[in-house]
């Protein structure tokens, strides 16, 4: 895109963020990565959610779009997220929707993508060196890598990854 502010487009954009019930964050993440990169006839992997084929293919002109969420994201989140995880079996022409974690990514996949976009998950991927290589595989030459991330932190139990805890015998009192 430019630097310029596209305000028919950012208009567009925030009343399809209002229209699909997007987190705050969604939209603004979108339009900061769109300032990196046109995203017409380019092919984009989206890694850690899926925003509907309505922005990315129709509003935005993206050859394709496809999306790839972790299996265990609705488990984490219970039958609350059933809907959402229900549209991650489609492999409809260029909007496809994958349920599988990135680092498990296979050869198949290497080289097809022009941007990679990625909003509000890193902080979820318990194998981030695996999930960072896997990335790298799927770009193009020259391909980018756009990820918005927060928070990190660490604490006791950890932070949106549930499943890693500290041993005991660092989280006793001295």
């Amino acid at each position: 895109m430019t630097d310029q502010p596209d305000t028919q487009l950012d208009a567009r954009l925030d009343a399809l963020g209002i229209k699909y019930s997007l987190l705050p964050y969604q939209i603004p993440y979108l339009k900061q990565f769109l300032t990196v990169g046109d995203v017409r006839g380019r092919d984009v992997l989206e890694v850690g959610g899926a925003l509907p084929r309505e922005i990315v293919i129709d509003c935005l002109g993206s050859n394709s779009w496809t999306c790839t969420e972790s299996p265990a994201y609705d488990e984490e989140l219970g039958t609350a997220n059933q809907q959402t995880i229900a549209g991650f079996s489609s492999q409809e022409g260029a909007y496809r929707t994958l349920l599988r974690n990135i680092e498990d990514f296979d050869s198949g996949y290497d080289g097809k993508f022009d941007y990679i976009f990625s909003i509000a998950c890193f902080e979820h991927i318990a194998k981030f060196p695996q999930a960072l290589d896997a990335m790298y595989r799927c770009l193009r030459p020259g391909g980018i890598l756009f990820s918005m991330f927060s928070p990190l932190w660490s604490s006791h139990s950890g932070h949106h990854l549930y499943h890693i805890q500290i041993p005991e015998r660092f989280a006793r009192d001295a």
